[in-house]
Parts: C-alpha cells; structure tokens; sequence
C-alpha cells in the first residue's frame, strides 16, 4: 500500500477528491472514499515562464490549502496520479506518494 498525500486550493477539493476516488484511491478493507484532511497554507514564487493559478512570477505567494492524506494499492497509484494531475488547478501540485508497512 501507499500513502499519497497531495495539497489543494479549498475552491478545488471536491473535484480533486472525486478523481482520487474515480482512480481507485481511498479503499481499505469495508470502506472507500476514506481520506484525511488538514487545512493549512502553502507558500510559493513563481518563476519567470510559469503559469501559476495565483499570484505572478518573482512574488512570494501563500494561498490556503487543504493537504489530502490517502491510502491507495500498489498498482493503482500512476492511475491517481494522473487524475489528480488532471483535476488539480495548479501547474506542480505538491505532491508525494510514501510506501507504507503492513500492521
């Protein structure tokens, strides 16, 4: 299994949650659409060429955000990924995918 953890503007949660979950992620045992949130800031400075969703290149942007916290399979996570990336405003999602120990 895997842990995959992805931040998102408040305006583009459901959405993106919506495509987790059409990709397979969020199952475990008798339950689905399980994940967890945690609301926060993220802080960034677009660079010269970026096409960021807020704020404009060489100023230092902080935008709410809400971290998804979401178990998925092995074998499903290029699929989330990739729906994430496509639902998900932002050019470079924050985003990490972490192996996780069997209990």
């Amino acid at each position: 299994m895997k842990l995959i953890t992805v931040c998102v503007p408040p305006e583009a949660l459901a959405k993106v949650k919506q495509a987790i979950f059409k990709a397979g992620a969020g199952r475990s045992n008798r339950y689905e659409n399980a994940c967890r949130e945690s609301v926060g800031f993220s802080e960034f400075r677009p660079l010269a060429g970026s096409n960021p969703a807020s704020g404009q290149a060489g100023i230092t942007n902080r935008v709410p955000d809400v971290k998804l916290e979401i178990t998925c399979e092995d074998s499903l996570v290029s699929g989330v990924i990739r729906n994430i990336r496509l639902a998900h405003p932002y050019e470079e999602p924050i985003l990490a995918v972490f192996s996780m120990e069997d209990y």
